[in-house]
């Protein structure tokens, strides 16, 4: 009886020590496993795909024909690239991140703001005479919803590493773990808290007014050879901006400079602060360190610019970038943990921290010229590249995502380009640019086949984009279309098209109104300010519209412009339901909601060819657009979509999916791609 025993209790410990040791060995080969993610803004799966027929592409061939996949990549309802990034990072659909436009707006006011990041000021102040002083800090508030799958993976001590993930400003790091590091992207504010507000100075007319759409405009004389300008930053925090009144100068934060311009030579020398720069016209300089005063010897704000100097003589022309946040000591919270920009800063020098930096509002104001704006592009794209390489050399396991959008600003703007029935195309400008396009993609593939130096058979390499992109021929004027259509009312009908902002609109006899770029409300009694659609009423309103927009011909095309419109609970589920627009519209190729439409304006035109160089876009219906998947496993599903992925990389790290997340796994995880000879990866 005690051999039996004896022998039992043997068994038992042997076999709880071979489970314990399969665990630890299970343990052991996935802390070995990489997987390097790397995000393409706004790639698109027609283009790559023509690409890599013509033999131009051979890094991504070789993933793909080597035990690999490439898939069209189902992305979000709307496929704008905050909604799609945050679906991305959750693993889930907008309901439960509660993202769903580039902008949105209180109900209660109809005030419009940025979607992704809200600032709450101090509310408690002292006030001395012009001085206001805050008792308390402002908190910047992360607006997206939902737990990051990389948490989960942090959560399990498996670092992630997370370069500028659109929709994750402020970085999202609770508890702060050692494991994980992150840049902000998509939605980082310059210094002045916009999404990049550059300044241009000129001594001649440029028949621009002194404040547009992403700039500010300074007129300046040149005295034998000597400018002097001001360069203009953020508020000041202890002024109060209600006693300046239209003298928006009297309370901003400001740094004078003076600018020594030689005509012969084509050249000036810029001396702002402490620091002196000699710049050739037609150059971008390198960043320059500013410090915006706030207390004399006690409070500074720092920042960064560069220099762009467009014209010399006879008239001088000068672009100065957004003040962007200095890495080195930022003054917002751009990255988790707080120094880890300041990190960056010391291994690959300052770079651009703001928002989607390449200038695309400089190029529509005409203060930069297409090889201008392609210049500052590279400019952005060199330092994305920089910060790949750098992180790469650093990477050992774990998680690395990093996010380049050099594309997206790209495609929008070059579009005209390639697209012979764009207003704006022509044989000359297809000559010059039309090879826009495959240039980036090509020079895509190279950084590809530099990551792949990298890629073990522990690795998973996945390539991805948000959305593809599409031509932007006309703008839908959609709240005209409302208005013509009898669902909204003016007060005064004679000055239609002269008001901004809805500001002529009658909302006690209007039912719905189009704000953001797919984004259509119903004016909901005891919702909205002023509503006037009763609950009974607003199934029956919303089928009538949606049956109105899809049926709407252009007149001039005999086309019809809208493809698809949701009701919001037919694509959306989860707590954040409620929040979302009570339509969603997704446009036919070549159209896209209007710029007018976007912020409320109703001009008299129903539909406007588009004449800016923003030519193409994505914001149109989501199957037009699919993003494009690339991997160096096979991926099993059929359509796999932009909310799989985070599952699927959890999976990769033996983690199960996240109790919120709607996607499933959709790699074949065990199988292996030989797309490197290579039997260990470059950092081992």
């Amino acid at each position: 009886m005690n051999f039996l025993r004896f022998t039992v209790i043997l068994i038992c410990f042997l076999s709880i020590r071979y489970a314990c040791a399969e665990q630890v060995f299970a343990q052991n080969q996935t802390a070995k496993r990489k997987c390097i993610v790397i995000g393409i803004d706004g790639m698109d799966p027609d283009l790559l795909s023509a690409y890599l027929k013509k033999g131009i592409m051979p890094n991504f061939a070789k993933i793909i024909e080597s035990g690999g996949d490439f898939k069209k990549l189902a992305t979000t309802v709307p496929p704008q690239s905050p909604v799609a990034w945050a679906s991305f990072s959750i693993g889930a659909n907008p309901g439960k991140h509660g993202i769903f436009d580039f902008i949105h707006r209180d109900p209660h006011t109809l005030v419009p703001y940025m979607s992704v990041a809200s600032t709450e000021s101090a509310h408690a102040e002292f006030k001395m005479g012009k001085w206001q002083a805050p008792l308390s800090d402002s908190r910047i508030l992360n607006l997206r919803g939902g737990t990051p799958f990389w948490h989960y993976l942090t959560d399990n001590k498996i670092p992630a590493t997370i370069m500028q993930m659109p929709a994750n400003y402020p970085p999202s790091c609770p508890g702060k773990p050692k494991s994980l590091k992150a840049l902000s992207g998509m939605g980082t504010p310059d210094l002045l808290g916009t999404q990049g507000t550059f300044s241009f100075y000129s001594s001649s007319d440029t028949g621009l007014k002194n404040t547009i759409g992403g700039g500010r405009v300074y007129r300046v004389d040149v005295e034998d050879g000597r400018v002097d300008a001001v360069l203009y930053g953020p508020p000041h925090p202890y002024k109060n901006p209600e006693k300046y009144g239209d003298d928006t100068a009297g309370y901003l934060l400001k740094i004078p400079f003076t600018v020594w311009t030689d005509e012969q030579n084509n050249v000036a020398r810029i001396d702002i602060g402490s620091e002196r720069i000699i710049l050739e016209t037609g150059r971008l300089s390198r960043w320059v360190p500013v410090s915006f005063t706030v207390i004399p010897y006690v409070q500074s704000v720092s920042g960064i610019v560069r220099f762009y100097l467009k014209e010399c003589y006879p008239d001088f022309k000068l672009y100065v970038s957004p003040i962007n946040v200095d890495p080195e000591k930022p003054a917002l919270p751009i990255s988790c943990p707080a120094d880890f920009s300041n990190q960056l800063f010391k291994q690959v020098g300052y770079f651009y921290t703001q928002n989607m930096p390449p200038d695309t509002k400089a190029l529509e104001h005409g203060v930069f010229s297409d090889d201008e704006f392609l210049k500052q592009t590279n400019a952005v794209f060199d330092e994305e590249e920089k910060r790949l390489f750098n992180q790469l050399e650093r990477f050992n396991n774990g998680l690395l995502f990093h996010y380049f959008c050099v594309s997206d600003q790209l495609s929008h703007i070059f579009f005209r380009a390639i697209d012979k029935a764009h207003p704006l195309y022509t044989e000359e400008l297809a000559q010059k640019y039309g090879t826009v396009f495959e240039d980036f993609y090509t020079r895509f593939d190279k950084i590809i086949g530099t990551v792949m130096e990298y890629v073990d058979n522990d690795t998973l390499l996945i390539i991805m984009s948000d959305h593809g992109f599409a031509p932007m021929r006309y703008g839908v004027n959609v709240n005209t279309i409302l208005l013509n259509k009898g669902y909204i009312k003016l007060k005064k009908p004679d000055e239609q098209g002269q008001h901004e902002y809805f500001a002529n609109v009658d909302w006690d006899n209007s039912v719905a109104y189009n704000l953001g770029i797919n984004a259509l409300y119903i004016n909901l009694f005891g919702r909205e300010r002023q509503g006037a659609v009763f609950a009974e009423e607003y199934e029956q309103v919303r089928d009538r519209i949606r049956r109105m927009l899809l049926e709407y011909v252009d007149p001039r095309t005999g086309e019809k412009p809208v493809r698809k419109v949701y009701l919001r609970e037919e694509v959306y589920s989860g707590r954040y339901l409620e929040q979302a627009p009570d339509l969603i519209i997704g446009y036919e190729r070549g159209y896209r909601a209007s710029w007018d439409t976007v912020l409320g304006k109703i001009p008299k035109e129903e539909i406007e060819d588009n004449t800016s160089p923003w030519s193409g876009d994505h914001c149109i219906s989501d199957d037009v657009v699919p993003g494009i998947l690339v991997c160096n496993r096979r991926v099993i599903a059929d359509n796999p979509s932009i909310t799989d992925l985070a599952t699927s990389i959890l999976a990769f790290f033996g983690l199960p999916k996240g109790a919120q997340m709607d996607g499933e796994p959709i790699l074949d995880i065990n199988t292996r791609s030989f797309n490197n000879v290579q039997t260990e990866s470059k950092t081992e």
